[in-house]
């Protein structure tokens, strides 16, 4: 069966050199679990937190050991009655050159009442419960996300993250008695789906409500930068869910962004020849396998902000068999190298084999073609 497969994706390619005719079955890897690999992310950010605490405690206990064992040694030593005190021996003046080194401050721990905390409305919102269960703030009817550590000043709409995420949600239900967070309500669900479809999920049942659990009112977030696979630059749109424990529902939508909310798109590629002057599926004579790539944001001819494109040839009639492997840096971009005309060569084993290239850009997006072919009885081996 023929397929042709083309995909955008961002990463750095790794071109695996192989020797011809090697062979092998790599095993199918894991599916990624987004909420595991964001909650290592979370624990990681907190140790580092209580770390940075545990230090600030231990240098407040040193500084006030060594205020009280100065004050000691300060104290006069009392004089027996009848004794003459000795004449104490000035200090020496201090030296115009010398200057005393301050004791560092050390970085308070961040409580409630210092916390910094700023806020953004929701972009739209639904629900029985929509002008029920809210927040005190003022803005938007009491629909807003709260964004800990953050200046009001930072706030863009919509949010643009730089590498560290996070976000509370603050509500109650106003048909209780008392305005306190968390009054009334059940829960608080999140679930953000990020530019590559994939989804984290994370229900809190407790105040405060934050992005990524805890019990924490600034709410720790996540480095991008140590789960970029789950967190890649773009946009996404968030569907924040408040339930009141007898039932009533407030959904809330927010779309926020890491990085920018208009990453550059990956580079275009497609196939310029399969056989000689040919785009047929089915290879009779010599294989070229040539493409065209480049990237829109610098211009549309061929190898316009490409870096390189990688080529790989998989069979025969196993698509993980790989046989050959090739980089080309220069257009024209073909796959038994070559100049201003693409050099062919000849399967010497008839058979369905698969075609990829990897065409990578300058700032390491990538794009890439993968395509089986039916290849007829022909004459000799690719090229050394």
């Amino acid at each position: 069966m023929r397929r042709r497969r083309a995909l955008g994706f961002c990463g750095v390619a790794v071109g695996i050199l192989l020797s011809l005719g090697g062979c092998g079955t790599p095993a199918p890897g894991a599916t990624p679990d987004i909420n595991a690999t964001v909650q290592a992310a979370v624990d990681q950010t907190r140790a580092v937190e209580v770390a940075v605490a545990t230090l600030v405690a231990a240098t407040g206990v040193a500084r006030q050991t060594a205020t009280s064992e100065a004050a000691q040694s300060a104290s006069p030593t009392p004089v027996p009655a009848g004794a003459t005190p000795d004449t104490p021996t000035p200090s020496p003046a201090p030296s115009s050159t010398s200057t005393a080194t301050p004791a560092p401050t050390p970085t308070p721990t961040p409580t409630e009442d210092r916390l910094v905390i700023a806020e953004t409305a929701v972009d739209g919102s639904d629900g029985d419960g929509r002008d029920i269960l809210i927040s005190n703030s003022p803005t938007n009817s009491g629909r807003v996300i709260l964004l800990p550590n953050f200046q009001q000043a930072q706030v863009r709409t919509p949010m643009v993250f730089g590498n560290y995420v996070t976000a509370r949600v603050a509500v109650f239900d106003t048909r209780r008695e008392g305005r306190q967070d968390g009054n009334g309500i059940r829960s608080v669900t999140f679930d953000i789906n990020n530019p590559n479809g994939d989804t984290y999920h994370r229900t809190e049942e407790t105040a405060p409500y934050c992005l990524f659990g805890g019990n924490d009112p600034a709410c720790p977030g996540v480095d991008v930068r140590q789960a970029r696979g789950d967190w890649p630059d773009g946009q996404y749109s968030a569907a924040i869910t408040i339930e009141a424990r007898d039932g009533l529902t407030s959904n809330w939508n927010w779309t926020f962004c890491v990085h920018t909310c208009n990453p550059a798109n990956p580079p275009w590629i497609d196939f310029a020849q399969i056989g000689r002057d040919s785009l047929d599926s089915t290879v009779y004579g010599e294989l070229v396998f040539q493409v065209v790539a480049y990237q829109e944001e610098v211009g549309a001819d061929d190898g316009d902000g490409i870096d390189y494109v990688d080529f790989y040839i998989y069979g025969p009639d196993d698509e993980n068999n790989q046989i050959w492997h090739q980089r080309e840096q220069n257009p024209p971009f073909c796959a038994f190298g070559g100049g201003d005309v693409c050099p062919g060569a000849t399967l010497d084993e008839p058979g369905q084999y698969r075609l990829v290239a990897v065409a990578t850009a300058g700032d390491g997006l990538q794009s890439r073609l993968d395509y089986f072919i039916d290849v007829q009885p022909g004459g000799t081996t690719v090229p050394d």
